[in-house]
């Protein structure tokens, strides 16, 4: 007589436990890329643990349509009220929809990255700079944190506004669109000459050309900054956080040596720095407001963005290091500041 065969038949608390178990093996794999953890565990239990995965990043797709909805592929734009109001790519739905809630709204909604305790200076110096043209011409905005940045900026970046149910992106193009389209800013610069025009728009190319990069590679190359700049994932779950972080740094990494730093000494990458503080703190000299005016241009707004998250912020110590043997940059930061945003602490010192 043949030996009845035994089947396990496990109850479901054990069969989450199996499957999380082997989702926690998958996960640690690709976090360490270290196979032993896998290896130690049970086929059945990393089955139920990639089939949780397959299972979760489903669902995960399912509710994004459903709360999204869907493009309307004969009208070849997105099926949700609210526009770009310039000719760019499509916006996501989700962030049209958003906008659309403006329309009533008097105020220009600021999408901006998160910052160092939310009500302090931006990581990204361009949302510096718009901030500090809307506080220059007096507009009256709110900052919003709470978007999927995965989806919803156009272009792909920020700093971009809704207004009126309409989505801007790009700093120039926000000024741009808030001066000249719907006149709801003053402009800054209507009193300069050509020659000052000229000369403000020279200066606005190397900062958001030279400096730029300059902070691209400080605060994501060397692992003196990137120390720092990878807490701006803190939001991110912790069991992709890694992965997320990894990515991210190897794109960027990728545009500075598509730059060139990777070519170059770091000696040299630091004269740059020098380089560039030398010639604002030219300019500005021992004036209130750049080519000695006695109010701000466009260029102030700029100029202010760029010092401020490089001073405030402590991704780039090199530098703000920099930055700090020029008293009078240090001095502009500060009465800005204490003029515009009295919110915001002291954030600069001399050395």
């Amino acid at each position: 007589m043949a030996e009845p065969v035994m089947t396990v038949q496990p109850a479901w608390p054990e069969l989450w436990s199996w499957a999380v178990t082997g989702l926690q093996a998958l996960v640690q794999t690709v976090y360490t890329l270290d196979a032993d953890r896998m290896r130690q565990l049970p086929a059945h239990q990393l089955a139920l643990g990639a089939g949780l995965t397959l299972c979760t990043l489903g669902l995960a797709y399912v509710m994004t349509q459903l709360l999204l909805g869907a493009p309307d592929p004969s009208r070849g734009k997105r099926a949700n009220p609210g526009q770009l109001a310039l000719d760019l790519p499509l916006v996501s739905t989700g962030m049209l929809a958003k906008a659309a809630q403006t329309k009533d709204s008097e105020l220009v909604h600021l999408y901006v990255t998160a910052e160092d305790g939310i009500n302090g200076p931006s990581f990204s110096p361009f949302c510096q700079k718009i901030e500090a043209f809307l506080r220059f011409t007096r507009v009256p905005y709110k900052k919003v944190y709470d978007f999927d940045f995965d989806k919803d900026p156009p272009l792909g970046k920020v700093p971009f506004i809704a207004y009126k149910g309409q989505v801007v992106p790009d700093s120039s193009l926000i000024i741009d669109y808030l001066v000249n389209e719907v006149k709801l800013a003053t402009d800054l610069d209507k009193r300069l000459m050509d020659r000052l025009r000229s000369q403000s728009l020279a200066y606005q190319v190397l900062l958001e050309g030279e400096w730029a990069a300059l902070l691209r590679w400080e605060g994501w190359v060397t692992d003196r900054g990137w120390s720092k700049t990878k807490n701006i994932f803190a939001a991110v779950p912790w069991f992709i956080r890694g992965y997320v972080q990894r990515s991210v740094r190897k794109a960027v990494i990728q545009v500075c040596n598509q730059d060139g730093f990777d070519r170059l000494p770091v000696a040299i990458i630091h004269q740059r720095m020098d380089r560039v503080a030398k010639a604002l703190a030219t300019l500005i000299d021992r004036n209130e407001f750049a080519f000695s005016l006695d109010h701000p241009t466009t260029l102030d707004a700029t100029i202010y963005g760029f010092l401020l998250r490089t001073l405030a912020l402590d991704s780039c110590p090199q530098f703000a290091a920099v930055i700090r043997r020029y008293p009078n940059l240090i001095d502009y930061v500060n009465r800005l500041s204490q003029r515009y945003f009295p919110d915001y602490p002291t954030v600069a010192r001399h050395d």
